[in-house]
């Protein structure tokens, strides 16, 4: 009988593995003014939600060649807030799931290293990971999560990456990796599917079960 082959799970952070996104709001209308884009009313949100990640910088009005400032000033002010974020509930359940099942796991991120790693340390679950990347880039996620999957030496093949927004499950395409959508995070199930992601998960067991699956079926 043959051995199941080991799969490589990676992992968005914000809105995949943690519960981040008022304080995110929160600070996005704060810095509004300051960058020169329109605060979101709360009203708003669930419109916001069936955007893409472009569509919603339109909205706003955010000029892309200031998104390198506004992210980078996002990771400093989040700081302050990272003791009172919390993982998504399930989600050490997931990772000790897919850990006790053979999986290697890694996040990439365009949040901050050391805010990814205080959070999940707090939260004890940094220890289930083997790899953390980081990106500044907020459309440049491919860019990462390519060089990871090469300086790693990964099997394309076995990989799989996890995220809320459709800019992840369009990261994994280009890398020709399965991707995986969330129903848990910020954009809208309607949009996500708009992407046709590999599988949506609406729980963080699902994502267990359907990396076992991709195990069996290359088991075989």
């Amino acid at each position: 009988m043959m051995m199941a082959k080991q799969q490589t799970v990676i992992f968005d952070f914000d809105g995949t593995l943690v519960d981040s996104f008022w304080p995110g709001f929160r600070i996005c209308n704060q810095i509004a003014e300051e960058f020169g884009f329109r605060r979101v009313a709360e009203d708003e949100i669930d419109k916001c939600r069936d955007m893409s990640t472009r569509e919603l910088l339109k909205f706003v009005g955010v000029p892309l060649y200031k998104l390198p400032l506004i992210v980078k000033r996002m990771r400093q002010d989040i700081k302050a807030e990272i003791p009172k974020i919390k993982i998504v509930s399930g989600i050490e359940t997931c990772l000790k799931g897919l850990r006790d099942a053979g999986s290697v796991l890694g996040i990439v991120t365009t949040n901050d290293k050391n805010n990814v790693a205080t959070c999940l340390s707090n939260n004890r679950v940094f220890s289930y990971f083997d790899f953390l990347h980081t990106s500044i880039n907020l459309f440049g996620k491919h860019r990462i999560l390519r060089r990871t999957i090469r300086v790693r030496g990964i099997d394309s093949d076995r990989a799989i990456y996890v995220g809320d927004e459709n800019r992840d499950i369009e990261a994994a395409k280009k890398c020709k990796i399965k991707g995986v959508a969330v129903g848990w995070g910020f954009q809208s199930r309607k949009k996500l599917l708009s992407t046709k992601p590999d599988f949506f998960a609406s729980t963080p067991m699902e994502i267990v079960n359907y990396v076992a699956g991709l195990a069996k079926n290359l088991s075989q």
